[in-house]
């Protein structure tokens, strides 16, 4: 479960983060679950292929009018390797 402190998400905006995960290879799946806190604050959030290993990738997407700030959060995920 990455801890991941995130950026400020614009507007209508998207932002990536990578946290740290050891043991993740960058040809595996990542299947991603937000932790509560951040799906309350309306951002999606999807798993995209990591460029190396020891990192998965996050996509942290805003469909409101307003930026958001969303706090430090653990994510629930699971990889399948490739």
């Amino acid at each position: 479960m990455p801890s991941s402190p995130e950026a400020s998400v614009a507007a209508n905006g998207c932002t990536v983060t990578a946290p740290t995960v050891p043991g993740v290879d960058n040809n595996d799946h990542v299947i991603v679950s937000p932790p509560q806190e951040i799906m309350a604050l309306d951002l999606s959030v999807t798993a995209g292929k990591s460029t190396s290993d020891g990192f998965i990738r996050l996509n942290l997407c805003n469909p409101t009018g307003v930026a958001i700030d969303p706090p430090n959060a653990t994510y629930a995920f699971v990889t399948i390797n490739q």
